[in-house]
């Protein structure tokens, strides 16, 4: 079985290709190509959405929300108040309970939503700068894969 790091790198290799042969796709197939590797990831490997014990904190704050104990408390700390932000919190709460899923999976979803708003955001303002499509592309490249189209865990293989 090929692992959710192997498809990661193929659909960054595929779009700097794109990018390097000066292919013209629409926006829309870029978006769709840019997005894919971390809905792809999540699919492919379930296990993502659960890394740690810091993934099971913010699901037990969740479950606090979801069983009514608004402000939530702090997980690490009994009986005292959550003293950060917990707002995204409260939205996977509510997104766990209408779509009747686990919130770990609320907060994939919402991973892949942040990374689609990071890629429409980068190439809104790339083209704001710069007149070309090339240039915008690259800079949405550079922005969601970083310096290396291959992550760390490819070149451990």
């Amino acid at each position: 079985m090929v692992t959710a790091y192997v498809w990661l790198a193929i659909a960054g290799t595929l779009l700097f290709l794109m990018i390097v042969w000066e292919r013209r796709i629409s926006r829309a197939w870029f978006v769709i190509l840019a997005t894919a590797p971390v809905a792809i990831a999540y699919v492919a490997n379930p296990v993502l959405r659960l890394r740690s014990y810091h993934s099971l904190m913010h699901a037990g704050i969740v479950y606090q929300i979801l069983n009514g104990n608004v402000p939530p408390a702090a997980p690490l700390v009994g009986g005292y108040a959550l003293k950060y932000p917990w707002g995204s919190h409260l939205l996977v709460a509510g997104m766990s309970r209408v779509f009747d899923v686990s919130p770990l999976t609320s907060f994939a979803f919402l991973n892949v939503a942040a990374i689609l708003l990071v890629i429409l955001l980068v190439h809104r303002i790339s083209r704001l700068m710069v007149n070309d499509e090339t240039a915008n592309i690259l800079s949405v490249v550079v922005a969601v894969f970083g310096v290396s189209l291959l992550p760390y865990p490819v070149l451990s293989l």
